[in-house]
């Protein structure tokens, strides 16, 4: 079973629809042009359904790096 790094890694890669081997938990949003406000409700949304979490709304602008998003699902679990 993969861990959740690695799950979150590749929903942000398919998100963006880049090689995840370009991800790692120091990607941030600045690191790639389509990594824009929508691709992050999106990514976020798919992390919402893919660990069956709800994360606040008012965290959404806040969740712009994979690091910060691990640390939040980790949380959960």
């Amino acid at each position: 079973m993969k861990n959740i790094d690695s799950k979150i890694q590749e929903i942000v890669s398919e998100v963006l629809n880049i090689d995840k081997k370009e991800i790692n938990n120091n990607s941030k949003s600045g690191n790639f042009q389509n990594w824009d406000s929508l691709a992050n409700f999106n990514i976020l949304i798919s992390i919402e359904k893919k660990f069956s979490i709800k994360i606040k709304t008012q965290d959404y602008s806040k969740l712009n790096n994979v690091k910060e998003i691990i640390s939040l699902v980790k949380t959960f679990k």
